[in-house]
């Protein structure tokens, strides 16, 4: 498969979304894993995230909400595989750790569904592309706001974890490394609480776009479909998931 098969402009908003995205999920997270079963966590984490995004970005035509999407998602790829490769070469206590000894094919085989699982969860985290592709610039003004400020946590959270694996790195080469860091956003930010009250706001940010997408689609349903024999009984007999008012879904 080429790669202009991969990036075409508007895949997006193909069926191809998901199995692309999937692909650049798992190809990173598997070849590292392979390699060393930790590895999956961290180069193949980068990895995928830089590869999906740019993957988006290679395929043109995107809006500007979905350019600043793929640009973060690309970005937090990058920062943190060239980190986590400065910390590998330079870092005394991660460059003389083992790694890429011979493994036996069963060792490898074991780890498969470990790192398939860090794919499926990495596949995941790039899916909201899809979403902001096709959604962000038709969204009724309170869902476009909310993916506005979930893209906006996401990147204070990017600039706040590059300054606090710097900060790290700065006081571990000064105090040792058995030294706890106590300094700069340590002192002030507990490790806890910010990524707590991130994850909290982007997972309300992302079930609001999710609920008013299943509005959307709901609705588009019942136009193809009411009126046909049996419809309204299958309506009565399933749920479509919560849903908005109809003023917040058009």
């Amino acid at each position: 498969m080429t790669f202009s098969a991969f990036a075409y402009q508007g895949f997006l908003h193909s069926t191809d979304a998901l199995p692309v995205l999937l692909v650049t999920s798992t190809l990173p997270t598997l070849v590292f894993g392979i390699f060393r079963a930790e590895y999956a966590v961290s180069f193949g984490y980068a990895g995928a995230m830089l590869l999906s995004g740019w993957v988006a970005l290679a395929s043109g035509g995107l809006s500007a909400g979905t350019l600043y999407h793929a640009s973060l998602l690309a970005s937090y790829g990058a920062r943190l595989g060239v980190f986590i490769l400065w910390r590998k070469l330079f870092v005394d206590r991660f460059r003389n750790s083992a790694g890429g000894e011979a493994q036996s094919v069963g060792a490898v085989l074991k780890r498969v569904p470990i790192i398939l699982g860090c794919s499926l969860l990495y596949l995941c985290m790039a899916a909201p592309l899809v979403l902001t592709a096709r959604y962000a610039s038709s969204a009724p003004p309170a869902l476009a706001a909310a993916s506005q400020a979930a893209l906006a946590v996401t990147l204070v959270s990017f600039l706040i974890e590059a300054v606090a694996d710097a900060q790290k790195s700065y006081y571990k080469a000064k105090n040792g490394a058995e030294r706890w860091v106590d300094q700069g956003l340590f002192r002030s930010l507990p490790e806890a609480w910010p990524w707590l009250l991130a994850s909290v706001l982007g997972l309300a940010g992302i079930q609001f776009v999710l609920v008013g997408a299943t509005t959307r689609l709901d609705r588009k349903q019942r136009d193809k479909y009411s009126g046909q024999p049996g419809y309204e009984g299958y309506l009565a007999s399933s749920w479509a998931g919560f849903t908005m008012g109809s003023k917040g879904a058009e």
